[in-house]
């Protein structure tokens, strides 16, 4: 709650960045600055400079692509990329399994505006069963995938040694370490075949980034 009634037009500016457009850093620091408002300028400053522009144009005002598509980055990183990849980490080190995935599909249903790419909980669908909401064969396929892994997972407490009758083939799911950073990647394929793409990537997960994240990790929590 502020105290004050009045707040000058640079303060506001800074802090509300329709106003400036994503144009330079200072209103890049102006949005993260709104959802991490008690972390330190220098901090917001020093996370921001491990993230470069992106070659996205722009589909609006000045640095609508570009930069924004850099804001969203630094938001990834610190709410979903680097925390699964410290937990991975950390599990991994004290001797217990972990399996590691990518999502990297939309339900063919879906209303989210392609620009936004994949998001998260686009798995929830297909786990939950992709028939209901009138998914196409590569959705059912696909799910159907998913679901035997977790099931197995679930089961076992291993994805790999259930598989659900008439589903498509299983992919070895290999475990994630520090020494085998790979993770399962969920897809689709084109739209003329009726199979999902499964297959294991190395982590793309960027470890400097995180690795500053961690170090950090109080002035972006409080």
């Amino acid at each position: 709650m502020y105290t004050r009634r009045s707040l000058k037009a640079t303060e506001l500016s800074l802090r509300i960045p329709t106003f400036a457009n994503f144009i330079d850093d200072k209103s890049e620091l102006g949005f993260t600055g709104a959802f991490l408002s008690y972390t330190p300028l220098a901090t917001l400053q020093a996370l921001l400079n491990l993230f470069s522009p992106s070659d996205y144009a722009d589909i609006g005002p000045p640095g609508s692509g570009g930069q924004w598509s850099r804001v969203v980055d630094v938001d990834n990183y610190l709410q979903s990329f680097c925390p699964v990849f410290t937990a991975a980490n950390q599990i991994s080190n004290k001797g217990a399994p972990v399996w590691k995935y990518r999502w990297d599909a939309l339900h063919s249903g879906s209303t989210v505006p392609a620009f936004y790419g994949v998001s998260q909980g686009a798995d929830l669908p297909f786990l939950y069963s992709p028939q209901p909401l009138q998914g196409t064969r590569v959705d059912v396929n696909l799910g159907y995938a998913f679901q035997s892994y977790v099931l197995s997972f679930i089961n076992h407490g291993d994805p790999n040694l259930d598989k659900i009758p008439g589903g498509p083939p299983a992919w070895q799911w290999s475990e994630y370490s520090t020494n085998n950073n790979y993770e399962m990647v969920f897809s689709e394929a084109p739209q003329n075949t009726n199979q999902p793409m499964i297959f294991m990537e190395a982590d793309p997960t960027d470890h400097a980034k995180c690795d500053f994240v961690e170090a950090h990790n109080v002035d972006f929590l409080r």
